[in-house]
This record gives C-alpha cells, structure tokens and sequence, in this order.
C-alpha cells in the first residue's frame, strides 16, 4: 500500500523531483572531479540520515508518509554545499537541524525557514567548514545549475519575479561595492552564486509567495549580504544568513498584504 502512495506521487513533472534530478547530477559530476570513496559514502550517510530523520518525525507528529523527495533535496544541497572534510558529526548537526526545524518550526502549518540554509548554518555556527565545494569547482557545474535548475525554478515553478530582482539588484550593488561594472560582473559568474540565485532563493515553500513581496524579498536578499559581511553573526556564511532573514520578512509581508 506505501509503495503505492509513493508511485502515486512520484512525476517527472513535478518541480521537487526535477530539482532532485538535477541535483543528483551535479553531485556526480562533484564526486567525479574529486573521486573519493570517502564523499560517495558521505552522500549515502547525508541522504539516508535525512530520510529516516524525516519519517520518524512523521511519526511523532502523526503524519501519513509520502514521497520525501524535498529531503532528498535538502540533503543534497548540505552535500554539495559542506566542505567534504569536515568531521562526520558536523554534518549530521546540520541534518539533524535542517528536518528538525522544517518539521516542528511551523506557525500555522508551514515551515519558515529554507530546511537546507538553516541547517547548514546552525551546523556553521557548530564548526561546519560551509565551502560550496560542489556547485563551484568550474564551467562544468555553472552551465548544469543555469540550464538545469534555472529550468526548474523559472519554468516550472515559475520564480521570475524573485529571480531577476534578486540578479539586478546583486548586479548594481556589487558594482557599486566594487567600483567596477567588469569586477561585479566576473564575481557573479561563479557557480555557487547560481546555485544560491536558482536553487535556494526561490524554493516555494519558504520563498514570498505575493507578487509584491516577491520582488521585495529578492531585492532585500541580494542587499543583505553586504551589510552581513561586516557582523560577527554572518561570518558563517553571510548568503545563508541573507536567505533565512528574507524568509522570515517574507512571511511577514505575505500575511500583511493578504490582510
């Protein structure tokens, strides 16, 4: 019968399993690049401690099991995103916080924060070396996440509005940062901040949902992160620390203007 419940929900259409897809890839292609027994074992302990975080507390919270391909995700993106040598135990802090808060931080039923960005940075906050080894080691991984993920997120879930206001807004505050329109340019033509533009902004779960808030919670995320630098609180990583701070804003905007 749960077999069933999962054939039913899997669909090469649906925005979570073409993400995976394209996650999956750039795992391999990760792993490929710097082969190691060590990383392919590393993947297997990040996905399979994520799925069994996630049935068990299904299991507290009384909820009917489905096809967890938004773990699959999450764990995925903690793979690509956490420095391959960190110990063991760092990662799985970040797992463990990662389904923890997206399963019981949720007002009114939905969870806040993006589970993989919360996870990897309380896990920082821990000791987590967060070096997005995965998603910017060359050309290879930067045309996967803008042809593959960019698909997704602009296709399929139909992210425009967040997105380009996100690109625009980064653009001119990085040139005016810099001084140099060709600096900001070539700084934003990394893999890890596609990866962050096309992959983690825009995840519908967390991400504003009204048009308006859309492009506000863009726009606040690309400013962010420039101030963050600056605080002790960001050193983890100052992206993530952006993201999560939008999400939080986001939700509020979302509620006021549907009031």
């Amino acid at each position: 019968m749960q077999f069933s419940i999962f054939s039913s929900q899997f669909s090469l259409r649906t925005s979570k399993i073409r993400m995976a897809g394209v996650l999956s890839v750039l795992a391999i292609l990760a792993i490929i690049n710097t082969p190691s027994l060590d990383i392919v074992l590393r993947l297997v302990l990040i996905i399979s401690s994520i799925l069994l975080l996630e049935f068990v507390f299904w299991k507290v919270r009384g909820i009917t099991p489905f096809l967890p391909s938004a773990g699959v995700v999450t764990g995925l993106i903690i793979f690509l995103l956490a420095s391959p040598e960190a110990p063991l135990a760092y990662v799985l802090t970040a797992v463990f916080a990662a389904v923890g808060i997206k399963q019981f931080l949720r007002p009114a039923n939905n969870h806040i924060f993006n589970p993989a960005a919360s996870g990897l940075l309380i896990g920082g906050m821990a000791g987590l070396p967060i070096t997005w080894w995965g998603v910017g080691w060359g050309n290879v991984p930067l045309l996967v996440i803008i042809l593959g993920t960019g698909f997704v997120s602009l296709f399929t879930i139909r992210q425009h509005k967040i997105i380009f206001s996100f690109l625009i807004t980064s653009l001119i505050v990085s040139t005016f940062y810099l001084g140099s329109f060709e600096q900001s340019v070539n700084q934003l033509l990394v893999g890890s901040f596609w990866f962050f533009a096309l992959v983690m902004l825009p995840e519908p779960m967390t991400a504003a949902k009204l048009p308006l808030s859309r492009l506000a919670y863009g726009t606040l995320v690309a400013i962010l992160p420039f101030f963050l630098a600056n605080f002790t609180l960001a050193i983890v990583d100052p992206l993530l620390a952006s993201l999560l701070i939008g999400n939080a804003i986001s939700r509020l905007t979302d509620k006021w203007n549907q009031t």
